[in-house]
C-alpha cells in the first residue's frame, strides 16, 4: 500500500485480549479508520472457561463501534 498515492486501508484487523497493548492498538486502529474511512475487524480467541475473565477485550470493540 502506498498512502502517498492516495491508496487507502479498506479493513484493519486488530487482535484484542484486554491488555493495555491491545487497548492501545484499538485506539490507533480507530484513528486510522477515521482517517482512511476503513472498517475495523476485532478478533480475539478465548476458551469457554476464560470468557468471563476476558470481557474487557470485548469492551474495546463496543467503544469503537459507539464512537462517531
Amino acid at each position: 500500500m502506498n498512502v502517498e498515492r492516495g491508496e487507502k486501508m479498506k479493513k484493519i484487523l486488530v487482535p484484542v485480549d484486554g491488555s493495555e497493548q491491545a487497548n492501545r492498538a484499538c485506539s490507533i486502529a480507530k484513528d486510522l479508520a477515521l482517517k482512511f474511512d476503513s472498517d475495523i475487524i476485532l478478533v480475539t480467541v478465548v476458551s469457554p472457561n476464560e470468557y468471563a475473565s476476558n470481557r474487557a477485550c470485548l469492551n474495546c470493540g463496543s467503544t469503537l463501534l459507539k464512537h462517531e
